[in-house]
C-alpha cells in the first residue's frame, strides 16, 4: 500500500518520523486510536526537525509538543488554518492516551 508519506523516506533528513507517519496512515482503519496517537508522535518529532533546522525558530524552555506548537514565531510560520488543525491532532492523542474520546470520535475533556 502506497501511502501520502512514503516520499519521506527517500529523505535521510526526515528518518526520524517517515516511519511513524507511514505507520499512522496505513493502520488507520484498523486501530484508529493507535493511528492519531502515532499521528500525534510523527508530527512532535517533525516540529522538533524543523526546529533544528530553522534558524528563524528558538527552541522554547520545553521541547514538548505543546510548547513548541504555541510559540510566537512557529505559529507566525505555519498560519492560523494549520495551526487549527495540528492542535486537533495533539488533542485528539491525548485524549486517546488518556482514554477520554467517545466512541463516536468526540473529544471530551
Amino acid at each position: 500500500m502506497t501511502t501520502n508519506f512514503d516520499y519521506l523516506k527517500n529523505e535521510p533528513r526526515f528518518s526520524t518520523f517517515a516511519d511513524i507517519a507511514i505507520s499512522a496512515e496505513k493502520i488507520i482503519l484498523m486501530d484508529p486510536e493507535a493511528s492519531i496517537m502515532n499521528s500525534r508522535r510523527a508530527m512532535e518529532y517533525a516540529l522538533k526537525w524543523m526546529y533544528s533546522v530553522d534558524a528563524e525558530l528558538e527552541m522554547p524552555y520545553q521541547d514538548n509538543l505543546q510548547s513548541l506548537m504555541n510559540a510566537e514565531d512557529y505559529r507566525q510560520i505555519i498560519g492560523q488554518d494549520l495551526w487549527r488543525r495540528m492542535d486537533y491532532i495533539r488533542r485528539s492523542g491525548n485524549a486517546v492516551a488518556h482514554k477520554c474520546i467517545s466512541q463516536s470520535g468526540v473529544i471530551s475533556s
